[in-house]
């Protein structure tokens, strides 16, 4: 079993989910262009669980409570 070092979060992409990788570069990519398509998207870090990356703004998920 592969054990992914990041996971991409948009929140409110209920379709796709989260996604995994390895690569830090695939990872922040895929959270700028989800972050475009989704309004917010972030990318954590598997080991420390720590928020490596994000774009877009989490504002209105907060009021709308999907987060």
């Amino acid at each position: 079993m592969t054990e992914f070092l990041y996971t991409v979060e948009t929140p409110s992409n209920f379709e796709d989910g989260n996604i995994e990788t390895s690569s830090l570069d695939k990872a922040n990519d895929l959270c700028f262009d989800l972050s475009q398509e989704y309004g917010y998207s972030c990318v954590r870090c598997n080991i420390s669980g720590e928020i490596v990356a994000d774009y877009g703004n989490i504002m209105p998920l907060i009021e709308e409570g999907i987060v």
